[in-house]
């Protein structure tokens, strides 16, 4: 063993001059996993040992320092001070990731880190041990610097067995699990201790392949899960910060976010007829109407459309204004009717588009919710889930489309309009845009101000943006009706497309109706004909 001890010490050093610290220890700690505990210490003090009397060890601890350096620095402050050292070595999700020579160089740094933080003369003015100071340290110690023996000496238990294999039962709810988990590992999560959670604090574990590798199912799915609803979890509870600035996931947020989705699961009944779903988020109560046709099967999938109303509507207006109820019962399709927030009372809805933090309300967190509860209590078929959007609806479906491409099989617009916020989607959602060349409230040319609504961008700017978006490269034209022209842009390969009805003439209303708002109505198409057409001919996986 002690020839074991030497040798292993002599690869140290030569991986410290060559930057081989991983590949030359890696080995090392595989070996030890497999003797037992008595010959891991015999010969991790022996290792110890001969690297500090060679005074091999301020140069090791530099070399790993520098190769982990944005790994050790959880809070990105360009320093690593005792208290960041001493997380690493006792908070159990940091710790269990570190082999027996990382937690050897840890320790070294965390009892000399006051020595080693001044080695670059900066006046001592850090608290923390930096880049340049590991650099001075080296060249300082010149194999006769303080160490402090007793810290390394002490080997006993620093080779772990690996994690149990653990997985988290089918009858824990997901939620619950976010606040177990968050709860255990809150302190070793907020990494600049101010009691917030950011994204980049989760990201910091989550991307990180040291201390990812060693987080169990449960754990992963949490921080998973924290990661994927973090605007939603961190509006959970309605405080001050939810408005303000928004800095992050408290405890409190956690506790409110599963409280809130416990509610959310109350059993739905889902049988033919019209029904009503509430939803908790962000300490907001927030409605949607459902119509399931007569003949709806529970043990089929079905394809959902949901239908988001225009400024000032309720989705028991959407309803019967655009007769997708009817259309609904005819070809055998769910349609949910989610319901904006009022501003008086249930007198003013309006969708918060682009998510502005003075509504209060998230609407990519409600609509994700209510897809989620959907899926829940009906027989869905994911692969035909469907957005559309009238007015302010369809100024929504734009946004939902883009920020919900993984779920949305293909989105229309009804005098809706993108308003320029609007990021390009990670996939490809088929579009269909119809709009009146007379709209005097969505104008057809856009609106640089609008009082109640973000700036309006022109037609052809969302035709513009999907046909990217899809990668379109084909177009064909055709007049369908007087008045109404088609324009189909497609992207052969994918099967993906754009279609485009210009209304010549009509104003704002939906097709088919006769009560235009603004007058000009367009009686030769009717909306839900064109939208269920375009629905039908798309899946999210063909």
């Amino acid at each position: 063993m002690e020839t074991e001890a030497t040798k292993a010490a002599a690869e140290a050093t030569a991986a410290a001059k060559s930057g081989r610290i991983d590949s030359a220890f890696a080995g090392m700690t595989e070996s030890l996993r497999s003797v037992n505990e008595d010959a891991q210490s015999q010969f991790l003090s022996e290792f110890t040992r001969e690297i500090h009397q060679k005074g091999q060890v301020a140069s090791l601890a530099g070399a790993y320092a520098k190769a982990h350096f944005s790994e050790l620095d959880l809070n990105k402050d360009g320093k690593l001070t005792s208290e960041d050292l001493t997380k690493l070595l006792n908070n159990d999700i940091y710790s269990r990731a570190l082999d027996p020579f990382a937690t050897l160089m840890v320790r070294y740094l965390k009892a000399n880190n006051k020595e080693i933080s001044h080695s670059y003369n900066d006046w001592g003015w850090d608290n923390g041990i930096t880049a340049k100071d590991l650099a001075a340290h080296e060249k300082l110690a010149g194999g006769k610097s303080r160490q402090v023996h007793a810290e390394l000496a002490d080997t006993r238990g620093l080779v772990k067995a690996a994690p149990a294999a653990e997985k988290r039962g089918a009858e824990q709810h997901l939620p619950d699990l976010v606040l177990e988990i968050g709860r255990k590992h809150f302190t070793a999560l907020d990494h600049s201790k101010n009691g917030f959670v950011t994204r980049d604090e989760l990201r910091k574990v989550l991307d990180s392949p040291t201390w990812s590798k060693n987080l169990t199912p449960k754990e992963r799915d949490a921080l998973v899960e924290m990661d994927k609803k973090y605007e939603q979890i961190s509006n959970s509870k309605w405080d001050e910060y939810w408005y303000k600035d928004r800095k992050g996931i408290t405890v409190r947020d956690l506790e409110a976010y599963a409280q809130h989705q416990k509610t959310n699961r109350h059993e739905f009944v889902a049988k033919p007829g019209d029904h009503e779903m509430t939803l908790t988020i962000g300490g907001v109560t927030r409605e949607a109407k459902v119509h399931i046709p007569p003949g709806y099967d529970p043990t089929k999938p079905s394809p959902v459309v949901y239908a988001l109303h225009y400024f000032r509507g309720n989705g028991e207006k959407m309803a019967e204004y655009t007769s997708m109820n009817a259309k609904a019962d005819k070809e055998n399709f769910v349609v949910v009717y989610p319901q904006a927030v009022g501003w008086l009372n249930t007198g003013l809805r309006q969708w918060n588009l682009d998510n502005k933090p003075t509504y209060r309300v998230d609407e990519m967190a409600y609509m994700s919710q209510l897809m989620d509860k959907v899926d829940r209590e009906l027989k869905v078929d994911k692969d035909r889930v469907y957005v559309a959007g009238y007015s302010n609806g369809g100024m929504l479906a734009h946004e939902i489309a883009t920020k919900m491409s993984d779920r949305v099989a293909a989105f229309a617009s009804v005098s809706g309009c993108l308003n320029g916020a609007e990021k390009r989607p990670d996939n490809a959602v088929p579009a269909l845009l119809i709009h009146g060349t007379n709209d005097s409230l969505v104008p057809f040319d856009g609106r640089r101000f609008t009082p109640l609504f973000p700036r309006m961008l022109p037609f052809s700017a969302s035709r513009d943006f999907w046909k990217s978006a899809n990668g379109t490269t084909e177009t064909t034209h055709t007049e369908v009706k007087p008045g109404v022209v088609k324009e189909t842009h497609s992207n052969k390969q994918s099967g993906k497309e754009v279609v485009v009805y210009t209304l010549k003439g009509n104003g704002h209303g939906w097709p088919g109706r006769p009560d235009s708002i603004d007058g000009n109505p367009c009686l030769n198409v009717k909306g839900e004909d064109l939208i269920w057409d375009f629905f039908s001919k798309h899946k999210k996986n063909k």
